[in-house]
């Protein structure tokens, strides 16, 4: 109801007491208070702070929820508007109640009021007008009755500091405000329809509507530091994310619940701390090599999906197995300005399960000084589309009869055996990982021929998609959802990760741009994501192998042309001008059995009897001596 309907003359009360429990711009105070779940299986509503109004023991809080449906029909009649209220709550409350806090100190109205209109607050993004810790609760005696209002107490009205001055204001910028909101919510569904991926609907809407608001707000750092300054009120809100293009945490997080509400997928806004990490997402100064926890206060949030279908079988039927799920969900975390603020991507902080979200937010339910705790939703374990414990990488071996040109047996008359390991994250594979996320799928292999003198030595870190592309031309992927490897013969162990850091090393000199190996270590440590564990190649075996040629120069493989054009003049050799060195390296070094005995080579001829019908045709390709002082003591042919 509005002022001039409940104008009450406070000189006309007694014993007059008023409740207005403020909070900082970022609506967080640092306390050590762990947060309360709620049990939540069933799809939540968009309301779901309302729905999860319970007192300390756990039993509904009926006193907050009343207080919660005035604040709701005092916004939907447009009471905030003009930014002054004082309503009347002779419907709500007793005069005994009211008694009870005035004249005997219980506090069980207040904290009531308090828990609603933190709960209210953190449902409503659309309330981005006022500032609702404006709001007071005031009471006192009026003759021989206690009365009690919600006013704006000593404030002149509810109006955000630097924000807006007027009702006809608030009214454009409330058309401005759904406007945008529609036009949020529509590109994330065209999009979503693109989208070839093949997961849920409302997972790439999400996506989608995040993707959006990370790349047209920009984070307002001055109003991070002063909520004061000019735009500083916008900064916190919805509004200030979607229509103004600037915002702090708590702005971007309030955009993104407001557009999923307008795509009916549930979501939350969540309070609490960066863990080692900046406002921005980046890691914290390290101090002394270690990084510290800032701590700082953040705002996130959650979102519900139903629960992906896993399909047992291949012919299983998807839409069956998913209506057998009735409809069970899970939650998963969000950072929609960390998405903003880091560099190449905007879904580094998507779809995070607990064991992800642990690693960069610290949720705290306390967001007054009243003492209650919003109660958060129990997070997946696990990212979402995974059900592994290495927490969204997944690598699956698979063993088959090797068929190399018809050769299904080795040199022993046993059966060979090819792995083939097929990796992805988070249900991507490495080409569509890198296109969507800018992340890497990196791999290493151990084995003897990585190294000298017989040892087990790993690889250099390498980009799954990036490798392929450097040799065929194109990525690793048979679909957007797992790339496939075949694994070396000589590796004995095989590890996979996920990095945001690209590779910095060429496979080829010939080719620099060709980049794929990792080479800082160090450097790439901090930035790993997810890491498997060790996988043996069981086609391995547990023999040494005997050395052999691992490269030669020019390439073994490249045609040498020889003719009788290249021949000295009056001798059947050929010139010297036309010699050539060829370049052998083994996988480990040589010892000379016998110093006393000169080094042999040799060597075979092949050649195409119909077009060189020369059955002596080998008689002319020996080794021959060269000039040693010009090409030292290599043999030249």
């Amino acid at each position: 109801m509005k002022l001039t309907k409940k104008r009450i003359s406070v000189a006309g009360l007694s014993a007059v007491c008023a409740l207005s429990i403020a909070a900082g711009a970022s609506l967080l105070a640092v306390n050590n208070t762990k947060p309360v779940f709620a049990d939540t299986n069933a799809a939540p509503s968009s309301v779901y702070y309302y729905d999860n109004l319970t007192d300390a023991e756990g039993r509904e809080y009926a006193l907050a929820k009343e207080f919660y449906k005035v604040l709701d029909k005092m916004n939907e009649d447009g009471d905030f508007k003009d930014g002054v209220v004082d309503y009347d709550l002779k419907d709500l409350l007793t005069s005994g109640q009211i008694k009870s806090w005035v004249s005997d100190g219980d506090l069980t109205v207040p904290k009531a009021f308090s828990a609603a209109r933190d709960s209210y607050y953190y449902d409503h993004p659309e309330l981005f007008y006022i500032d609702i810790y404006k709001l007071t609760l005031s009471a006192g005696r009026m003759g021989n009755d206690y009365v009690a209002y919600i006013n704006c107490g000593r404030e002149a009205n509810l109006y955000a500091e630097g924000g807006f001055t007027s009702e006809s204001e608030v009214n454009t910028a409330i058309t401005a405000y759904n406007a945008k909101i529609a036009e949020v919510a529509e590109y994330a569904k065209v999009e979503a329809q693109k989208d070839y991926c093949g997961i849920a609907e409302e997972v790439l809407l999400a996506r989608y509507a995040n993707q959006y608001i990370a790349t047209h707000t920009a984070y307002n750092d001055a109003a991070a530091i002063d909520s004061t300054i000019t735009t500083g009120s916008d900064a916190q809100t919805a509004y200030g994310a979607l229509v103004v293009g600037s915002a702090v945490c708590n702005g971007y997080s309030r955009a993104f619940k407001a557009v999923m509400d307008k795509l009916e997928i549930p979501c939350i806004v969540v309070g609490g701390y960066s863990v080692a990490k900046n406002s921005h997402g980046d890691d914290a100064t390290k101090n002394n090599g270690r990084i510290e926890n800032l701590g700082e206060p953040h705002a996130w949030n959650y979102v519900w999906y139903v629960d992906p279908v896993i399909q047992e079988e291949v012919d299983e039927d998807v839409e069956q197995a998913a209506a057998n799920s009735n409809g069970k969900g899970s939650w998963y975390s969000y950072d929609v300005t960390w998405n903003s603020t880091t560099a190449n991507t905007t879904l580094a902080y998507c779809d995070m399960g607990a064991l992800s979200d642990a690693k960069c937010h610290s949720a705290d339910g306390e967001v007054s000084s009243s003492g209650y705790l919003l109660k958060y939703p129990e997070l997946s374990t696990f990212n979402y589309g995974c059900a592994t414990a290495t927490n969204g990488l997944s690598r699956v071996g698979v063993y088959s009869a090797a068929d190399s040109d018809g050769i299904t047996y080795d040199d022993y008359g046993n059966p060979r055996k090819q792995l083939t390991e097929y990796i992805s994250y988070n249900g991507k594979g490495a080409d569509k990982l890198l296109e969507d996320d800018n992340l890497h799928i990196i791999y290493r292999y151990q084995g003897y021929d990585n190294g000298v003198d017989g040892k087990l030595t790993w690889t250099k870190w390498a980009s799954v998609s990036c490798s392929w592309k450097a040799v065929w031309g194109h990525g690793a992927d048979d679909s957007p959802y797992q790339s496939m490897l075949y694994a070396f013969y000589d590796g004995l162990y095989s590890q996979f990760a996920v990095t945001d850091l690209a590779p910095n090393a060429p496979m080829f000199e010939d080719y620099p741009d060709r980049l794929v190996y990792y080479t800082d270590e160090e450097l790439l440590a901090e930035h790993i994501i997810d890491i498997t564990g060790l996988y043996e190649n069981k086609t391995f075996g547990t023999y040494l192998s005997a050395p052999h040629v691992k490269s030669t120069d020019p390439l073994y493989t490249e045609q040498m042309v020889i003719s009788d054009k290249m021949a000295a003049e009056d001798s059947s050799m050929m010139d010297e001008e036309y010699a050539f060195t060829l370049k052998v390296t083994y996988n480990e070094p040589l010892h000379i059995l016998n110093p006393e005995e000169p080094i042999g080579v040799m060597y075979t001829t092949e050649y195409n009897t119909t077009t060189y019908p020369y059955s002596d045709l080998a008689d002319y390709a020996v080794f021959v001596p060269v000039d040693r002082e010009k090409y030292g003591d290599a043999l030249v042919v």
